[in-house]
């Protein structure tokens, strides 16, 4: 049974226990990337976009203070004044903020203040991976 209003501290406790079960120690990561809806969302909505621009999603740097500010001004909102928020897309409003925990938690865990957004899938990834070795074979 889905509930009906998301749980961010429940979201917040899950995705913490998960990462931290992560094998993060020992490990030293140089920049933080990220792809895919929530955070080329938020990246959107930190531009103001009302017309999605990927070529202002792709390389966009998008700081932790900027993600938090995001979430404390969504959460306020109800769905409705979620809509209405630029750089929203519809159908979003009611993941946004789990998205915006699950980022900021990352972000903290990782102890990263920028995190550079792709607009660029899997699928993309894919297909690059695949031309390197096939281009490496030649």
């Amino acid at each position: 049974v889905l509930k009906s209003k998301i749980n961010v501290n429940e979201i917040r406790e899950f995705v913490d226990k998960r990462l931290s079960s992560l094998p993060w120690v020992g490990l030293s990561f140089s920049s933080l990337l990220g792809t895919a809806g929530t955070i080329t969302t938020l990246a959107a909505i930190d531009q103001e976009m009302s017309i999605y621009d990927p070529e202002k999603i792709n390389k966009y740097v998008l700081t932790r203070e900027a993600v938090k500010s995001i979430y404390n001004r969504l959460k306020s909102l109800n769905r409705v004044e979620r809509c209405l928020t630029p750089g929203l897309e519809m159908g979003r409003e009611d993941i946004i903020l789990a998205g915006a925990v699950v980022v900021l938690n990352i972000m903290e865990t990782l102890n990263f203040n920028e995190i550079t957004v792709s607009d660029f899938g899997l699928l993309e990834g894919i297909i690059i991976d695949s031309y390197g070795k096939i281009e490496n074979l030649f």
